[in-house]
């Protein structure tokens, strides 16, 4: 598996508005490889992405496990290289949870949307082709039923709305696209009842809990554009990930009050 190492050609620091035509090999013509780009394919694929580069996970080698879904016009396709099959829950919440998302922003989703299962990073990313979810060393079967990989998973996916589409203009803004994103990965999971009411209050009553004791309580503020959010899941990463939800939440709940739909 591999993290984009795409190079978007400049001169002079300046970027050159070009095509660029990307190929990627597997070792041997009759290995397999995947990409968000193209999906599944033996030996060799061949495309032209848009500038900027739009990331994709690149797989070498063949799934133990595949599935596909539809609805109307929009396909889900998910490629697993691990673990217990988790393919079949795996497409259909994608499924469930694209044309929601859809209808509340206005934006179609992507399809194919694809959707990549390994042990090759924990958690997940969301990316311009295709999202990936990790498989967990110890996985047993049925482990993606558990609301933290169905949460992750929706968290990962909104990032095709709120992270790619609409996407910051400098790093002061990760705690908007992280900390917005998980909110609306639990409203929209509770929502769609692929977990329940209950499992969301308590989850932002943890977020509270969690950011009232963070350290980083009183020294950083949401809008002040110095702050370095990524500090490698220290105090500042995590107060964008557990406290900005529940900004996110206490905004929602001011909105309904005002007779706006949140």
């Amino acid at each position: 598996n591999s993290s984009n190492v795409l190079l978007r050609p400049n001169r002079a620091g300046e970027a050159i508005e070009a095509t660029v035509t990307i190929e990627v090999r597997a070792a041997e013509d009759g290995d397999a490889l995947v990409t968000g780009w193209e999906g599944e394919a033996i030996g060799m694929q061949r495309c032209t992405p848009q500038l900027p580069f739009e990331n994709s996970p690149v797989v070498f080698g063949a799934p133990t496990s595949t599935a596909t879904a539809q609805a109307g016009a929009f396909v889900v396709e998910a490629f697993q290289f691990c673990g217990p099959d988790a393919t079949p829950h795996a497409t259909e919440l994608v499924l469930q949870l694209a044309p929601a998302i859809e209808e509340a922003t206005g934006w179609p989703a992507r399809s194919p949307s694809r959707l990549f299962l390994t042990s090759a990073m924990s958690a997940g990313m969301g990316g311009a082709h295709g999202l990936h979810m990790n498989v967990p060393a110890d996985a047993v079967p049925g482990f993606e039923q558990a609301p933290s990989f169905e949460t992750t998973l929706a968290h990962e996916l909104i990032h095709e709305w709120l992270g790619i589409r609409l996407h910051e203009s400098h790093g002061s803004l990760v705690w908007f696209r992280e900390g917005f994103t998980e909110y609306l990965a639990q409203w929209f999971a509770a929502a769609g009842g692929i977990t329940s009411r209950e499992h969301f209050a308590e989850t932002l009553e943890e977020y509270d809990r969690y950011a009232r004791r963070n350290s980083s309580l009183g020294r950083v503020a949401f809008a002040d554009p110095g702050v370095t959010w990524r500090d490698g899941d220290g105090p500042n990463e995590l107060m964008a990930y557990r406290g900005a939800p529940v900004l996110a939440l206490a905004l929602d709940v001011e909105l309904r009050e005002r007779g706006h739909p949140g």
